[in-house]
């Protein structure tokens, strides 16, 4: 424990008055005034900070110093003059002292030498003390003799005086010297109080009136610390106003409990520290531990042994869920001490101690970080066998924690820029004309039972999913929180502040953090020795919630602005500073990561809308509308009837359910057989197009296949987004009633691109990029911002005619929301353009044909889209529910792969990771088409899918096209994502000279196909905290393997000076970033050449990217913690498809992900024991964890009885058992003990005893051709390589070029 204050050196003794005084000091009530007053006493609201002011300059500065010393002065002198009281007596108004405070007071007020507290408090005892000192040296006879002396002292006790009571106040000290030396000032005495008192009153008042007109004074009245908080029960000064006003919602971002913003004093959160290296910052580490807790939760059963392991990082001890070892006898939790798992080993207490003097001790040990090239890391193996949680997070001391649960007084950092919808509606359409707006179900209205997915159910189902997310997402930025973390104060701008602070895992969006999010802080106290004030007031009471400024994720860097901090309330300046005041501090926070709602309310909002449609179309089904039974009584009474605008028609009434729960009824049936090549002639934008991108675009320009989504599957290299862009261009020029559509990504890079290949062939008058206004215009392509509307540096919503003559409007999802709360949705443009046409024109019938504004939505990467998130551009450009049919039904065209990564939630697992995308393709209309993926996939060459013979014939048109060409990678790294995840589908069209540049590495082996697995058995370990980042407290899979870092390097650098491929062609990816970071800073490092250009980062990263050549680390390598990665999605060893999630099967796809991003070469890392798994029978689980097809109202119909819709028949082993046996028995692996099993009776019987001998049908088409035969025969084929013989290297050419003529 600290020593006391009477054993430490007298150097280091601190007394501070305020400590004990402020808590009885009454909290200000300047907020409860009206504003007119409190703004003349200094108060500041936070709403009034919403408006940024110049600074002044100090011309101005001048002026009104000069006049406020002038005016404050000439009073003093005015009274002195005209008041006989002091006029007869012979008493001096105007004090000398009077001027020096006239300077403070007018020029530098925001100096803490001229408050109140200062100004008032500093003259009043120094006046005491200067008369005390004079009238006790007039008892001595020799007082004028020794009257300079008493001067000396006088000032001397007055500075000392106050100094202690914190008010120093310059001028003061000329006061206690004059009460000594001038005769007449002397000879009043005590009365010199009177005059000195009145003069500061007077100066007081001045100062108020003139320093408020465009400055602010005071600062604070008595101190920047909280006060009263004796009397309000710990909550400082101002703060029940700043807390009333932030629950009505002064941020836009939403409201959030006092709980989420403060946290939950249950979880245990550490920060991550911050590292000045910049090598280091690549590698920095997320910190795991291991110790021991009690059950109980008791603080004093943490054990020795965790003092000790904690006390090497400078940690107090962490606690661990472990259940305590409990001595019989004692009673008392026992446990023996765990030998070290590091290179020095702390020193062992001698004696018991309790949980806090144990933290107190941690605290205060502080021991090197021991010389190694790789992280500290713990022995996992043995913490688990000991029973230890070796995934619990880091133990955060009490004293950092509680201060997040403290109230203090709030300051929130308003947005920069935000959209007045209302203003922008009412300046362009009459809102009276506008439909009202549905009403939400709230909360409260819903059952505490999750309902499942139907169209009865639908808001409730996802508003209770988004709920859950929430809930998750606020718990998973809790453990992102930092603690005693270090930033960067700066005041380079008066009017607002900046803080800059190093947020470790921001590279891999950990956590998410955009421009213009709030981040809360709060600031510590630290003292001169840089420890921190954990007694007293360990923090200094306000709570800023600040604002994103600037991402800057290659360094992990944060900037952020701060309304309300200043010089004082940040005490970084003492009372001896003299401005001007250094513009940059280093102080340390707590900081805390809010949920943005602002991601999540567009969801919540366009959810009742979706109701609304769903519930009409309900209602219509069973003949309780009115308005339809009016209108099929007048067909029946009169024959005919003509609807009105008001009324439904039944096409725009079942739109939304027919593109939500479409089924066959909304499908067309095709009676004849058609070309379709040349069915639609029309010239194409883009001519190399193949078979199945000009089947979709025709298909949907045909609009033949009934009213529903068009679903294009686009797997890896397909060329999706190609077959996209040129149908938006086809519909915009050549489709009638089609002259304006909506194209979205669920991503802003995805949109980018989209925009960007628009832009080749749209002019600026034609395209719109929409974007948000928080949004960095940096982020965006230099060639793509003369596309976007830009207003006042910020990004804008054109005027209303500007935005209505744009042919396409790209946008992501999320920002769709701006068109609708600008209500500028075909429902809400063509109710208001009927009503005024009604309303001009009254004698005019009605148009029969509706003329709608968008004609078509196209969302590109739509799989990684949540499905309420997809909903907003849906809205936009659905249907009028009152209206006559439209002349052009508006088109919905998706297109994806659900076999790729899904939504990303922080829920491990929740409906919300299927798409809308996702879930379509499982309804019986996509699912049992004779032409669907799983069913077609034997309808090989591809034209023979779309070639129906007439006996076929009725048959529904297939509202969907499979793309099956990929254009990207060499067919022996594709053959097997198609076999485990497109059920063999997939044909091969890269370029034959590009795919084949490695052909001449020497490290391939077997056939020398550019794949290759290297069975690596060293072991992976488990992060432990750093010396240099001791707060972290998320736990976010901190795995490490340290062998196959440096194996994945050595291929690299292999690869590298081959000459055969660039750095940058090269990519290293890993599931935990923890062997990203260690792979990173090992690539870096001059033992691999110092390669900066090689791509590493996580799997997911790479989404929608393509590199030359992939390493792909699997890194875990022990099989008992195999089944916890799965159930936090950690990894990329999928359990088989019965253990993945039917929502999600994040695991599989983040496979598939890793697998199809190579073009010419592809390298596996991974412990071979651990890859093979269980390898269980699953014969009747479906390919790509899909669940089969759904019923109509949205639940899993049976599974299709025909032929097994999952692996091939027959077929054993988790997916990377199949992945290993396609290499073993091709030879394509480099440990020579894995000897290949394939041999000649391997190609006769495609299934050997064990089910890994199962071929890829490519495997097929090339080894039991006439060219395969030949290669049976020749024997240069093994294991490890080509045959060192002649026949052997000529063998293993051949095999090479015959795939390739293949």
């Amino acid at each position: 424990m600290p020593k006391p204050w009477y054993r430490t050196h007298p150097t280091t003794w601190h007394l501070e008055m305020d400590h004990f005084i402020n808590p009885f000091i009454p909290a200000s009530f300047l907020a409860h005034f009206p504003t007119p007053i409190s703004h003349f006493l200094g108060y500041r609201s936070p709403a009034s900070q919403r408006a940024k002011k110049p600074a002044l300059g100090n011309l101005a500065i001048i002026l009104f110093a000069f006049v406020g010393v002038f005016v404050t002065i000439t009073i003093i002198g005015a009274v002195g003059e005209h008041y006989e009281g002091f006029r007869g007596g012979g008493v001096p108004v105007v004090v000398g002292s009077f001027g020096a405070a006239a300077v403070l007071d007018f020029y530098a007020i925001e100096s803490p030498l001229s408050q109140p507290r200062n100004a008032i408090g500093g003259q009043l005892l120094s006046s005491i003390v200067g008369i005390s000192i004079a009238k006790l040296l007039a008892l001595s006879p020799h007082f004028e003799s020794i009257r300079w002396v008493g001067a000396s002292l006088a000032c001397a006790c007055a500075t000392a005086v106050m100094a202690l009571t914190g008010t120093v106040h310059p001028p003061a000290g000329a006061t206690a010297l004059m009460a000594v030396l001038d005769d007449q000032v002397q000879a009043l005495g005590w009365f010199l109080i009177a005059p000195v008192m009145l003069g500061c009153a007077i100066m007081m008042c001045c100062a108020l009136v003139v320093n408020n007109l465009q400055r602010r004074f005071p600062i604070y009245w008595w101190s920047p610390k909280p006060t009263g908080e004796f009397w309000t029960g710990g909550k400082g000064e101002g703060e029940e106003k700043e807390v009333a006003g932030l629950e009505k919602g002064a941020s836009s971002g939403g409201k959030e409990s006092e709980e989420t913003r403060t946290g939950s004093s249950s979880e245990l959160r550490l920060a991550r520290g911050t590292r000045s290296d910049e090598t280091l910052r690549d590698v920095d580490l997320e910190a795991q531990s291991c110790g021991a807790r009690s059950e109980s939760g008791d603080d004093d059963d943490v054990l020795d042994c965790t003092v000790l392991i904690m006390a090497f990082f400078t940690l107090p001890p962490k606690q661990s869920k472990a259940l305590p070892i409990v001595n019989p006898e004692t009673g008392q939790d026992t446990l023996p001490l765990p030998t070290t798992h590091f290179k020095h080993a702390a020193p062992n207490p001698q004696t018991k101690k309790s949980a806090k003097t144990q933290a107190t001790l941690a605290q205060g040990l502080w021991f090197p970080p021991p010389p190694a090239e790789t992280p500290p890391a713990f022995d996992a193996d043995e913490q688990y066998a000991r029973g230890f949680d070796i995934y619990a997070p880091t133990f955060v001391p009490a004293a950092l924690k509680q201060i997040n649960e403290y109230a203090g007084t709030v300051i929130d950092t308003f947005p920069k820029t935000h959209i007045d919808y209302l203003q922008y509606i009412s300046g362009i359409l009459p809102t009276s004309l506008l439909p009202a707006l549905p009403r939400p179900q709230f909360a409260d209205h819903l059952s505490s039972e999750a309902p499942h997915l139907s169209p009865q159910c639908y808001e409730k189902y996802f508003r209770s999913l988004i709920e859950v997310e929430l809930a998750y997402q606020r718990k998973e930025n809790a453990s992102y929180s930092l603690y005693g973390h270090t930033g960067i104060l700066r005041f380079n701008d008066p009017n607002e502040p900046t803080v800059t602070i190093t947020v470790p895992g921001l590279r891999e969006n950990t956590p998410n953090v955009q421009v213009d999010d709030e981040v809360q802080l709060r600031q510590l106290r630290f003292d001169y020795g840089g420890h921190f004030e954990s007694s007293f007031f360990p923090w200094t009471g306000y709570i800023y919630n600040a604002r994103v400024s600037a991402v800057v994720r290659a360094t992990e860097t944060l900037v952020l602005r701060v309304a309300g901090i200043t010089y004082h309330t940040a005490e970084v300046v003492t009372p001896t500073m003299i401005p001007p005041w250094p513009t940059e501090f280093v102080v340390k926070f707590n900081i805390q990561f809010f949920v943005p709602m602002v991601r999540y309310t567009p969801m919540m909002d366009v959810l009742p809308h979706i109701t609304q449609s769903l519930d009409l179309a309900e209602q219509v089904l069973k003949n309780d509308f009115d308005a339809l039974d009016s209108f099929i009584d007048e067909v029946t009474h009169n024959g005919s009837a003509r609807p009105k605008a008001d009324e439904l028609s039944t096409t725009n009434v079942y739109w939304k359910q027919s593109m939500l729960f479409p089924t066959e009824a909304d499908c067309n049936s095709q009676t004849h057989v058609v070309n379709w090549l040349e069915h639609y002639d029309s010239t194409r934008f883009d001519e190399s197009l193949n078979y199945e991108q000009r089947i979709a675009v025709d298909s949907v320009l045909c609009q033949n296949y009934g009213t529903m989504p068009y679903l294009i599957s686009g797997p890896p290299g397909t060329g999706k987004t190609k077959t996209m862009i040129e149908i938006a261009l086809q519909l915009v020029r050549n489709v009638p009633n089609c002259a304006h559509i909506l194209v979205c990504a669920p991503s802003e890079p995805a949109a980018d691109t989209l925009a960007d290949r628009l832009s080749k062939s749209m002019s600026r008058n034609e395209l719109l990029r929409l974007n948000r206004p928080t949004r960095d215009s940096r982020e965006v392509l230099s060639n793509l911002l003369p596309y976007c509307y830009i207003q006042n540096d910020v990004f804008a919503l054109p005027p209303f005619a500007q935005l209505m003559s744009y042919r396409i409007i790209v946008t992501s999802c999320r920002d769709a929301s701006m068109l609708m709360y600008a209500r500028l949705t075909n429902s809400d443009l063509f109710t208001v353009s009927s009503t005024l046409h009604q309303q001009i024109h009254p004698t005019l019938p009605p148009p029969s044909k509706a003329r709608l504004h968008w004609g078509a939505l196209l969302i590109d990467e739509a799989a990684q889209a949540m499905e309420p998130e997809a909903l907003i551009p849906l809205h936009v450009v659905s249907p009028p529910l009152k209206g006559p049919e439209p002349l052009l039904n508006p088109l919905v065209i998706m297109a994806g792969d659900e076999q790729q990564l899904n939504p990303r939630t922080s829920c491990p697992s929740t409906p919300l990771q299927e798409s809308l995308f996702a879930r379509l393709f499982k309804r019986p209309v996509y699912a049992n088409h004779p032409l669907a993926r799983r069913l077609a996939k034997d309808a090989q060459p591809p034209k023979q899918q779309y070639q129906l013979h007439p006996d076929l014939l009725p048959i529904l048109r297939p509202p969907f096209t499979n793309l099956i060409r990929n254009y990207r990678s060499h067919p022996a790294i594709l053959a097997m994502p198609s076999k485990l995840f497109y059920f063999d589908t997939l044909v091969a069209e890269a370029d034959r000279h590009e795919r084949n540049r490695l052909k001449s590495w020497p490290g391939w082996r077997g056939r020398r196909w550019p794949i290759l697995y290297h069975d690596n058995p060293s072991p992976d370990d488990l992060e432990a905290p750093s010396p240099e980042s001791p707060s972290s407290t998320a736990t976010t899979g901190g795995w490490f393997n340290v062998g196959e870092a440096h194996l994945a390097c050595q291929y690299a650098l292999s690869l590298f000076r081959s000459g055969l491929v660039k750095q940058s062609e090269i990519c290293i990816m890993s599931p935990f970033k923890a062997q990203v970071r260690l792979t990173r800073s090992l690539i870096r490092s001059e033992q691999y050449g110092m390669m900066w250009e090689v791509n590493v980062g996580p799997t997911e990263a790479f989404q929608g990217l393509e590199h030359g050549v992939v390493i792909l680390c699997v890194t875990r390598s022990r099989k008992r913690f195999v089944e916890r990665d799965r159930g936090l999605g950690w990894g990329i060893l999928p359990g088989g498809v019965r253990q993945e999630s039917q929502a999600g099967g994040g695991i599989r796809n983040q496979l598939n992900v890793a697998l199809t991003r190579a073009k010419f070469g592809l390298i596996i890392l991974g412990s071979r024991e651990v890859m093979m798994g269980d390898e269980e029978q699953d014969d009747d689980s479906p390919q790509g964890g899909e669940t089969g097809p759904e019923k109509e109202d949205g639940r899993h119909a049976e599974k299709d009885k025909g032929p097994p819709t999952s692996k091939t028949r027959g077929e054993k082993g988790t997916e990377w058992a199949q992945i290993i046996a396609f290499c073993e028995r091709n030879g394509c692996v480099a440990d020579s003990n894995q000897v290949s099993r394939w041999s000649t009776s391997a190609q006769n019987n495609s299934q050997n005893e064990n089910g890994e001998g199962q071929l890829t049908k490519w495997e097929t088409d090339v080894l039991l051709t006439g060219r395969g035969r030949k290669h049976s025969m020749s024997s240069g084929v093994s294991g490890s390589g080509a045959s060192s013989t002649g026949s052997g290297s000529v063998s293993a050419t051949m095999e090479w070029s015959d795939v390739d003529e293949f």
